[in-house]
């Protein structure tokens, strides 16, 4: 039957115009429990519009195979400040659609959850015992999101890809979300959705097959068949009573943006009902049978998971037996990063949100180590908070402040040329920018403005993705800088919803979403007026473009004093944005040579280094062929904060000295009174 049906569609497909056939299959689809197998590599079919100057796609078939055509990558060096366009496309992205039943696996697994839970088998499924089983397997990478959308999801997503261009398999986990990150250049094909008992979505995402392999991954590949797709299985808590908050009824999270606005940048002022979003995240994602099942008869073989209030996910992780390599987006400083091994002592690590330097003086340091407590005290409040599900719902799995300190691999997407210096113990690795390549993609358009400004050059515009709402931004600060912008010599590429804007200055292009990677590596752009965010500054830093920061929120303001410190550029606090600040403060950084020469020589240094996906993808199959890595687990990690800052043997040790005294001053006054009684009785005989 299946064979008679992939000649019928593959005729279809042949004869049909593309809206037709699209539209067959996604009626199709939904209503087939055929399993998908990709097209063999000489099957696939070529454009068939070649003049399409961005995605065109040119044929479905075998329940769904998209091949689409895309420009060829510019390539950018701006030390030699060349940039070539190229005329010819290629097929370069495939995407399937649809997915097997678990049938009785399924029910195989839900045995095997219920005895998990029973009294007469209390063994755990861990990495070491099912990493054998693994070993020969081709690496099956299951990548964990944390609840939030945003530039950590971009980021994901690319080393996604880049897993599946090498020849991985690979399968995303996020959270739905009104605020998804939407990418000109990797994102704008078709994509197609399945329901999945009205709960979660799947979607099958096909990318570039793995033609370009490193020697020593090839025994890692899996099959062809596993090899060519990326699964992104989208998550959503049932919120039709809206007891979980920034959340519509759909579950679709909505990140609180007019509040960063409008509210100072400090632990302190962290909303309370935040942590309601635990309870949406951990009763959904270890709560759903149907989803753990499903993932459990993949065969997956690592996990990486965002460790950004995602320990939910490490259970997740450890239920499935997987080895962990953690993600962690921002500088290594507070939060997980402290439960994972990483020594922070408030003395010279400047605690998250602080905006402290790299050398405090007395005072910075009370600030700091004031600041670090309270962080402290908000980590442990949220790990109670998800200890509490897991116990409720997996009983005998770890707590989560043990299945961090036990997670594998740290990688770090940041670099030491942006970041502080700090003492990591062997696990933790920067790795750098994620997103970062010489290649760039510009629509025809886009590419026509940015080459059009001549020597004056491009500005880059842009307040990220995670905070950011054209919608909610102050009348006050968009009228500001839209008159600051519209006296400049430069041409302006303006991160902004054109339909709130009513009028535009005619040297500023805006749009909802922008290019920024490739608009930063163009050897036009001059300046980058960014929130700052780490994404951003590993983008812009990368590419050798000064930086203009505006922190919003979190911990924008501790990567704007990074900048501020290493040279990269200037810091202007939103409240203090005007006409006139904004204004000056642009030409101050274009005009001084020294922001350009000092990102210019740390762009040639970072750029000699491996690339920061090269890196994951190396500390991913290192952990797929010989993890887990319990013998580079940093001692200590099972220690609280008394016990690891040795306050308690501090304390033991002033409890003693005081004992001590006490009884040695007890003894000497003894003796004292007996030797004044000695002589009172001696004095008293002479008498």
């Amino acid at each position: 039957m299946n064979l008679v049906l992939f000649f019928a569609l593959a005729q279809i497909c042949y004869l049909a115009p593309l809206s037709d056939t699209t539209s067959k299959f996604t009626t199709h689809l939904k209503h087939s429990s055929f399993s998908i197998f990709p097209l063999h590599p000489a099957e696939n079919f070529l454009c068939q519009d070649q003049k399409r100057s961005h995605y065109s796609a040119a044929c479905v078939t075998r329940k769904k195979w998209i091949v689409n055509c895309r420009e060829e990558p510019h390539q950018s060096n701006k030390s030699s400040a060349k940039s070539h366009r190229k005329t010819d496309t290629r097929a370069s992205q495939l995407f399937r659609s649809g997915s097997e039943t678990a049938g009785n696996q399924t029910e195989l697994f839900s045995e095997n959850v219920q005895r998990l839970h029973s009294h007469q088998d209390r063994v755990l499924p861990n990495a070491e015992s099912s990493h054998g089983s693994r070993l020969n397997t081709g690496a099956r990478i299951l990548i964990l999101h944390p609840i939030y959308a945003g530039s950590h999801e971009v980021v994901l997503r690319r080393l996604g890809e880049e897993l599946v261009r090498r020849g991985y398999s690979v399968t995303q986990l996020k959270w739905k979300s009104d605020h998804a990150p939407i990418d000109e250049r990797r994102h704008a094909s078709s994509k197609f959705n399945v329901e999945r008992a009205h709960k979660w979505k799947v979607t099958h995402n096909l990318t570039t097959p793995g033609d370009q392999l490193h020697e020593h991954d090839e025994e890692f590949r899996g099959t062809s068949e596993d090899c060519k797709f990326m699964d992104i299985i989208t998550v959503s808590p049932d919120n039709e009573d809206l007891r979980y908050p920034y959340m519509r009824r759909d579950g679709a999270l909505q990140p609180p943006t007019r509040l960063l606005w409008h509210t100072e940048r400090s632990i302190l002022n962290v909303p309370t009902d935040v942590f309601g979003l635990i309870d949406a995240h951990c009763s959904t994602l270890l709560g759903d049978a149907e989803l753990i099942s499903t993932l459990n008869t993949t065969g997956y073989t690592v996990a990486l998971v965002d460790l950004i209030a995602n320990e939910c996910s490490l259970a997740l992780a450890r239920l499935l037996g997987l080895p962990v390599v953690g993600y962690w987006g921002f500088p290594l400083q507070g939060g997980e990063a402290r439960r994972v091994g990483m020594s922070q002592l408030p003395s010279v690590v400047p605690a998250m949100m602080t905006e402290a330097g790299f050398r405090m003086n007395f005072f910075e340091r009370v600030h700091n180590f004031v600041f670090s407590l309270l962080d402290e005290l908000l980590v442990t409040y949220h790990l109670s908070v998800t200890d509490h599900w897991i116990k409720k719902l997996h009983p005998y799995l770890p707590s989560s402040s043990r299945l961090l300190s036990e997670v594998d691999t740290l990688m770090v997407s940041v670099s030491w040329h942006v970041d502080y210096a700090k003492h990591l113990p062997p696990h933790v690795h920067y790795i750098g920018c994620l997103t970062c390549t010489k290649e760039f993609f510009l629509d025809q358009e886009m590419l026509d403005w940015v080459e059009g400004s001549g020597e004056a050059g491009v500005i880059v515009f842009s307040f990220g993705l995670t905070g950011f709402s054209s919608s909610v931004v102050p009348e006050s600060f968009r009228d500001g800088a839209l008159r600051a912008l519209a006296q400049l010599p430069q041409r302006i590429v303006l991160h902004f919803d054109p339909a709130q804007l009513q009028t535009l200055p005619p040297n500023v292009l805006a749009r909802t979403n922008i290019p920024q990677q490739d608009l930063l590596a163009h050897p036009a752009t001059k300046l980058f007026v960014s929130h700052c965010g780490m994404n951003s500054v590993n983008e812009a830093v990368y590419h050798a473009t000064p930086l203009l920061c505006v922190p919003n929120f979190a911990d924008q303001g501790d990567i704007a004093r990074r900048v501020l410190d290493r040279g990269l550029g200037l810091r202007l606090a939103k409240e203090d944005l005007t006409q006139d600040t904004l204004y000056e403060m642009i030409n101050r950084v274009i005009q001084d040579n020294k922001f350009n020469e000092s990102v210019t020589r740390t762009s040639q240094m970072w750029q000699s280094e491996e690339s920061g996906t090269d890196a994951a993808v190396r500390l991913i199959l290192s952990l797929h062929r010989f993890g887990p890595f319990k013998h580079i687990q940093p001692p200590g990690t099972h220690l609280n904060i008394l016990q690891y800052y040795c306050l308690d043997v501090i304390g033991f040790i002033l409890v003693m000295a005081v004992g001590i005294l006490m009884i040695l001053s007890e003894l000497l006054c003894h003796l004292y009174r007996l030797a004044n009684s000695q002589r009172k009785k001696g004095s008293d005989k002479l008498d």
